[in-house]
């Protein structure tokens, strides 16, 4: 059976291959149970070639290398293109792939995605503001 699916943002992403961000340790705690999940065939992490395009090669072939690409297909960004009125094109985007590929999991710092129906990773403190921001104040 395969494991259920967790998608990997941009923002998740990139405080996970950038050692100076504000929020790198705690993602970086956080993927480290991601793997452990991934090792006992419990979860599949997975994130889109849009996002995968902001990390260097090295980290793909390294830190990620278990994690699996999503190619975006045409037929993703036609319907994404037609909800952007209401959201930024690349949020549009994840939410059109997570509910056409029935992904229920979203690893994230953006808080953009609580008004969604899509469960997050527990990178968003209650106050609505994502780690980075916390971090940050």
């Amino acid at each position: 059976m395969t494991p259920p699916t967790l998608l990997l943002d941009r923002s998740y992403l990139v405080a996970l291959v950038a050692t100076d961000h504000p929020a790198h340790h705690t993602i970086r705690s956080h993927y480290l149970t991601v793997l452990d999940q991934y090792r006992l065939n419990r979860l599949r992490p997975m994130a889109l070639t849009d996002d995968l395009a902001c990390v260097d090669g090295a980290a793909r072939a390294g830190v990620l290398a278990p994690v699996e690409t999503f190619h975006v297909a045409a037929q993703h960004r036609r319907a994404a293109a037609a909800v952007t009125a209401h959201v930024d094109p690349a949020v549009a985007l994840v939410l059109v792939i997570a509910r056409r590929e029935k992904i229920r999991r979203l690893a994230t710092l953006d808080p953009v995605y609580q008004g969604f129906d899509i469960d997050l990773e527990p990178l968003i403190v209650a106050n609505g503001e994502s780690v980075a921001q916390s971090l940050a104040n």
